[in-house]
Formats: structure tokens, sequence, C-alpha cells
């Protein structure tokens, strides 16, 4: 990946990290407020805090976004409201922040 294209796919990661972040956080307003309902907002405050790291240049936030976006792709609840869209958007955000990292790792400059 170029340099030109780093900046770019990092800010569409964080885009939908943002996103699926904000759906999640919301998540007492439209479900019954149960356990699994408390759980998914939490994992929604934990994605803001992702997101935020992703709009800045840390090596750090990218591996934490990757393992908690691949893990929350797997791991959903089957009750879950916007499942298919939230597990599409945790995929594309972890690839996406795969590419940044390997592209931030194999160039000795940045």
């Amino acid at each position: 990946m170029t340099k030109n294209l780093t900046r770019p796919t990092r800010l569409l990661a964080a885009l939908l990290v943002l996103s699926a972040g904000i759906l999640q956080a919301a998540s007492p307003w439209y479900r019954p407020l149960e356990e699994a309902t408390l759980l998914i907002a939490g994992t929604g405050v934990v994605y803001l805090l992702v997101a935020i790291g992703l709009f800045g240049i840390s090596r750090f936030t990218l591996f934490v976004a990757v393992a908690v976006c691949f893990t929350r792709s797997v791991w959903l609840p089957s009750d879950a409201m916007f499942q298919i869209p939230l597990a599409a958007m945790d995929f594309i955000a972890a690839l996406a922040c795969m590419l940044v990292l390997w592209s931030v790792r194999n160039d000795p400059s940045r």
C-alpha cells in the first residue's frame, strides 16, 4: 500500500468502527434492558474509544482494532438487531486496519 493510501484507509476504518460503536452504544434505547443489551452497549463504548485512537497515528490502536473487530465479527449474540451489518462493518474495519498496519510496519520511515 502506498503512503498516499495509508491515511484514507485508516480514516475509513475509524469511521466504520465509530459507526459500529454508536450503533452498539445506543442499543439500550431500542432493545429491552437486559444483560446482553448492557454487554453490547459496553462493547460499543470500547469501540468508541478505539475509534478515537484510530483517528490518531498510534500503531497500538491498529493492533487493538484488529483484535476487537475480528473478535466481535465472529461473536455476536443471535438476537442482535443489526447483526449482519455490524459483522460486515467489523470485518471491513479489521481488514482496513490490517492493511494500514502492514503498510506502517514495513515502512521504516513511519
